[in-house]
């Protein structure tokens, strides 16, 4: 039996049991099984997807979902989530284990640095895939630029705090972070 203080007035000690480690044995494989849903008549193998569907529909963004397989070199065949055709922006959902992104890093390095492909996350923030490098811990932000289409991006240095409107080329101010 061990031994720790009692968080109590008077001090004191209280016997405890050892701990027992919950960890799994190294090479354990964890399988995480999504639960399918419907979101707007569309079928999708998760409900994380469908409420980034719905983020996308709230920031009046068009998208289709899954909309083929794209063949992106030595990694082999992909299937992303979404495609953004106004913002031709590529994004993959990822829920809490964030395993499996080689594909999603092998599309962004086939689309060089013109390409944008986000990574949607379970916590509700997105990022961008660079083509090349670690991936920016700044949140892709949101804004409408004038010519009504709204534009994702993160704000460089070089741009004075505007992201990219894909649709036209010009900068915009974004209104707020991509997500929830």
């Amino acid at each position: 039996m061990t031994y720790r203080r009692a968080r109590r007035r008077g001090g004191g000690r209280k016997a405890v049991a050892p701990l027992r480690s919950a960890r799994r044995p190294a090479g354990a494989v964890v399988q995480v099984t999504a639960k399918p849903m419907v979101y707007r008549g569309v079928q999708m193998r998760s409900q994380l997807e469908g409420r980034w569907a719905a983020v996308l529909d709230a920031a009046g963004i068009a998208w289709e979902y899954e909309p083929g397989v794209l063949d992106v070199g030595r990694a082999g065949l992909y299937l992303p989530d979404f495609w953004l055709p106004r913002l031709k922006t590529w994004i993959e959902v990822k829920g809490p284990h964030m395993e499996r992104v080689e594909k999603t890093r092998a599309l962004a390095r086939s689309l060089g640095k013109d390409g944008l492909v986000l990574l949607a996350t379970a916590v509700g923030s997105a990022y961008r895939v660079p083509p090349a490098g670690r991936a920016p811990q700044a949140e892709v932000e949101v804004g409408k630029c004038d010519c009504g289409v709204t534009a994702l991006g993160i704000p460089g240095s070089g741009q004075q705090g505007r992201i990219l409107c894909r649709a036209c080329g010009a900068k915009t101010v974004p209104s707020h972070v991509f997500g929830w």
